[in-house]
C-alpha cells in the first residue's frame, strides 16, 4: 500500500475516546469501506 498524503484527502473519517472502546472502531472502518477511503492511525 502506497502512503498518501493527509492534506490530498477530499473526506476524512476519523474517531477518538468518544468512540467507547476499541470494539465501536468497526463503525469508522465500516464508513471507510463504504465511501471506499483509506483509514489510518496516528
Amino acid at each position: 500500500m502506497q502512503p498518501r498524503r493527509l492534506t490530498e484527502a477530499s473526506l476524512v473519517v476519523t474517531g477518538g475516546r468518544g468512540m467507547g472502546n476499541p470494539e465501536n472502531f468497526k463503525l469508522i472502518e465500516d464508513l471507510a469501506d463504504v465511501r471506499r477511503r483509506w483509514r489510518g492511525a496516528l
